[in-house]
C-alpha cells in the first residue's frame, strides 16, 4: 500500500512541476489525501496535494477535515506569490 502512495505523490509532482507545496511552492515531501483512507479514500494521484509541512499543520488546525477552501488556498497563494 505505501508504494501506492509513493508512486502517487511521485506522479502528481510531475504533473505540478516538481515536489512543492500546492499552496505556498515551498519543498514538500508530504502528500495530503483529499478524501481520507478511512473514508474510502485511495492512495491515488487524483486524491493527493501535495504540502510542506508548515502548509499541512495549518490546513488541519484551521479546517475540520484538513481540507481548506478553495478561497483559502487562493488568498494563500496570493499571499506567496503564486
Amino acid at each position: 500500500m505505501a508504494s501506492k502512495w509513493i508512486d502517487a505523490k511521485k506522479e502528481r509532482a510531475k504533473q505540478v512541476g516538481g515536489m512543492i507545496c500546492e499552496i505556498c511552492s515551498r519543498p514538500s515531501q508530504l502528500g495530503h489525501h483529499i478524501v481520507p483512507r478511512e473514508k474510502g479514500g485511495a492512495d491515488s494521484v487524483t486524491n493527493v496535494q501535495l504540502r510542506c509541512s508548515k502548509c499541512e499543520r495549518i490546513c488541519h488546525e484551521l479546517f475540520k477535515d484538513g481540507n481548506p477552501t478553495d478561497e483559502w488556498i487562493q488568498k494563500r497563494k496570493a499571499f506567496f506569490g503564486r
